[in-house]
C-alpha cells in the first residue's frame, strides 16, 4: 500500500498489509501509514503491488472490504482465480463465488497425465471391470484421455505453477 500523495511528489512511501487479518486491519494500516507519510496533506492510499491473488485484478484504490473478502476467498482455495479467469467469469467477488461453485460441482482433481483421468474415469463407470486383464494393455487409455480433454470436450485443465515453478494440472468436467 503507497501513500498517494507520497507518490505524487516523487517520494515513496508505504506499507505491506496483509489482506487476510480483514477490511478493519486494512483500514487501521492504511491510517498510520497516512499519519507517517511524508507528504504535505495525504489522505488517499493506492495499491501498488500484492501477492497472493493468483492473477485476480484488485485494482489500484479500493473497497477494503472487498480487498479482505476476495483474499480469503483465493486463500480458501487458490484455483478458483485461475478457473475464474478460465471460464470467463466477472473479476468480482459474485465471479469468485460463482467460480468456487463450478469448482466444487465439477472438479475431478490433481492429474499427472491424461491416461490416468482416462483410467480412473474408466473405474469409476466399472468399464474396465469387464474387460479381461490380457485385453487391457490394448486399451489406448492416453488417447482416450487426450480424447476427454480435447475433441469430446468433456473435461479442460488448469495448470498452476507454484511458488518452486512445479506445474501441476487439475481437471474440471464440463457442464
Amino acid at each position: 500500500m503507497a501513500c498517494l500523495a507520497a507518490y505524487n511528489e516523487g517520494k515513496l512511501h508505504g506499507v505491506w498489509i496483509d489482506p487476510l487479518l480483514g477490511a478493519e486491519h486494512i483500514e487501521a494500516e492504511v491510517a498510520k501509514m497516512i499519519a507517517k507519510s511524508p507528504a504535505y496533506g495525504p489522505e488517499e492510499a493506492l495499491i501498488h503491488d500484492y501477492e497472493g491473488f493468483q492473477g485476480f485484478d484488485i485494482g489500484e484504490t479500493g473497497d477494503w472490504e472487498f480487498v479482505a473478502e476476495v483474499a480469503e476467498l483465493i486463500d480458501n482455495n487458490p484455483l478458483i482465480a485461475y478457473l475464474l479467469k478460465a471460464e470467463g467469469y466477472p473479476e468480482t467477488v459474485a465471479g469468485l463465488k460463482e467460480a468456487q461453485d463450478y469448482h466444487d460441482e465439477h472438479y475431478w482433481g490433481k492429474f499427472e497425465s491424461y491416461r490416468e483421468v482416462a483410467e480412473e474415469l474408466l473405474n469409476e463407470q466399472g468399464l474396465l471391470d469387464e474387460v479381461p486383464e490380457c485385453l487391457r494393455g490394448w486399451i489406448d487409455l492416453q488417447g482416450y484421455g487426450e480424447d476427454l480433454f480435447g475433441a469430446s470436450g468433456s473435461f479442460f485443465e488448469i495448470e498452476v505453477v507454484d511458488s518452486q515453478g512445479l506445474t501441476h494440472r487439475h481437471a474440471y468436467r464440463n457442464r
